[in-house]
């Protein structure tokens, strides 16, 4: 497809110029630097730096995992994904909360 052909020539392009000791004719939106970063260049580094946490922390629970100790990204302790599975249980648990309130007061819905 082309999305791989243009990727492939931006690959080969930067490992040339790493080679070389030189930076890339191209400059990605998140590259720019002060004031010059826009809000496409600062969601970029968001998502870029989020998802870079994301490979570290699953890379600490697949040691953990390979040395036979299965754990969950909540138990990882701190993390993007150990904290989105806890926001995720704690609004499970007000649901649950408020929902055994309800009934326990006889409302119906």
């Amino acid at each position: 497809s082309v999305f791989k052909t243009n990727e492939a020539e931006r690959l080969l392009e930067e490992s040339l110029a790493r080679m070389r000791g030189e930076d890339a004719s191209y400059v990605r939106p998140m590259d720019a630097t002060g004031n010059k970063i826009g809000p496409l260049g600062a969601a970029e580094k968001k998502a870029v730096t989020w998802l870079s946490e994301v490979i570290e922390e699953e890379g600490r629970r697949a040691r953990e995992i390979a040395n036979g100790d299965l754990k969950r990204p909540i138990d990882m302790g701190t993390g993007p994904l150990s904290d989105l599975e806890q926001r995720a249980v704690d609004f499970f648990d007000r649901v649950k909360q408020e929902e055994s309130s309800r009934i326990s007061s006889g409302i119906r819905r």
